[in-house]
């Protein structure tokens, strides 16, 4: 059986004893189990190359298996002033991903310093201290106004109805700063967390594909290196689909079946094969999920290994 995904970072960190959880498929706010034993042991007890869980059945239950992706970020949060509101950052500029923590404060054109030295093209916001919506904005679904966005917990197609704009305007994603709107679920008067990422060559793409309903010749989607997952969403078609994710390790060979859903608790399912390739993935099936005809989907892919230094190390081959 399947359980909630559950998300740490440094940024939100933990109460002394057990890092604090969010949960992509639930709106609930920030939390640490209440039970006795803890999912996952604070960050000052990771190793150097990993982390650390506790006895707790959300992470490590006896004769489970578990799948877990690790992202590197810049390590311990620091100020950052770039805009109005001072965040806690922790930024990698060189793999294109920062984790932004912040208080709103409900004032439309406030804006958030996110520490990249690029425009970040996909953001992951979500409340920590009240229960709302994870919001997500992605740059093929905005030509820069924020109209359009797409929740986690829930599997609906982009949407432009809220009542209140969640960023500001035309240029509200900056070279250094997020410019807020006053939509609640980014900007109220409470503690906030947002992931922010961009392409970096070799390392991790983000854009879009057309699906085109073939089982046997799906959709080939160019990323310059051989994905390690791939987070993937129907975002305008006829079908009203779930956040899949794909990867290497629950599935090592061609073609890749096991499918993960971010916006549920299910336990992976065996279904609508992907191929990973040296330079992208194509899909190999015709279902709404993955390839349905006149659909378009966003994706952000992370590369297997880098094809370029990073952080002064060697590239693999």
């Amino acid at each position: 059986t399947g359980d909630r995904h559950n998300w740490y970072d440094k940024v939100r960190g933990d109460d002394g004893t057990r890092m604090y959880v969010i949960c992509p498929d639930a709106t609930t706010s920030q939390a640490t189990r209440t039970e006795s034993t803890t999912a996952m042991v604070r960050s000052s007890q990771w190793p150097r190359h990993g982390f650390r869980v506790g006895t707790n059945g959300q992470t490590n239950s006896s004769g489970a298996v578990y799948t877990a992706f690790g992202l590197k970020a810049g390590g311990a949060p620091v100020s950052n002033t770039d805009g109005s509101i001072t965040t806690q950052v922790s930024a990698s500029p060189e793999s294109g991903f920062s984790i932004i923590g912040y208080t709103g404060d409900q004032n439309t054109g406030s804006s958030i310093g996110h520490g990249l030295n690029q425009a970040p093209e996909m953001l992951i916001f979500k409340s920590l201290s009240e229960d709302r919506n994870w919001l997500i904005w992605h740059k093929d679904i905005n030509a820069g106004a924020g109209d359009y966005w797409l929740v986690f917990s829930v599997a609906k197609r982009a949407q432009d109805t809220r009542t209140d704009r969640p960023l500001k305007d035309s240029g509200c994603v900056t070279n250094t700063t997020i410019i807020l709107g006053l939509d609640s679920e980014v900007n109220h008067n409470n503690e906030m967390i947002c992931y922010a990422f961009h392409s970096v060559p070799g390392v991790v793409k983000v854009g879009r594909y057309d699906g085109n309903g073939s089982t046997t010749d799906g959709p080939f989607v160019e990323c310059g290196f051989r994905p390690k997952f791939v987070i993937a969403k129907n975002y305008a078609g006829g079908s009203e689909t779930n956040w899949f994710v794909k990867d290497a390790e629950n599935a090592k060979f061609n073609p890749l079946s096991f499918t993960l859903y971010l916006n549920n608790s299910d336990a992976r399912v065996n279904n609508f094969p992907i191929d990973f390739y040296s330079n992208g993935f194509k899909m190999k099936d015709d279902n709404a999920l993955i390839n349905e005809s006149g659909s378009d989907y966003i994706y952000i892919a992370f590369a297997e290994a880098p094809t370029n230094n990073l952080f002064g190390g060697r590239a693999n081959a």
